[in-house]
């Protein structure tokens, strides 16, 4: 069973710096995966995880499922067919996609990233 769960955090400083740089870094590979997917025509999230997975996460210094996560975030803007006429782009500090493998919920007040 999935859960949908809305938090708050109320991170420390140090927290929230390293929270604002994880999505920067995040949302910059986003942009570096769609540039490299629109440029190629590659669409396909294992496509494009075959081809650029190590230089992304070399370059990005993010983590394994980091990196595929925002493979998918990217593939799954281009699902539509309709949308692959015009290159994608995300925010800085756009939505980061968590799953069970990089975010835990222990108890109502903590989290793991």
């Amino acid at each position: 069973m999935l859960y949908t769960l809305k938090i708050k955090l109320y991170p420390t400083a140090e927290q929230r710096t390293a929270i604002l740089e994880t999505m920067e870094r995040f949302n910059a590979a986003c942009n570096f995966i769609s540039n490299f997917a629109f440029e190629h025509k590659i669409f396909s999230k294992i496509k494009i995880q075959q081809k650029i997975y190590y230089q992304v996460r070399e370059q990005f210094k993010l983590s394994s499922q980091m990196v595929v996560r925002a493979i998918g975030k990217v593939s799954e803007s281009y699902s539509n067919k309709e949308t692959r006429t015009t290159l994608h782009q995300f925010k800085p500090h756009g939505a980061i996609v968590y799953d069970q493998r990089n975010l835990t919920v222990k108890t109502m007040d903590t989290v793991f990233f």
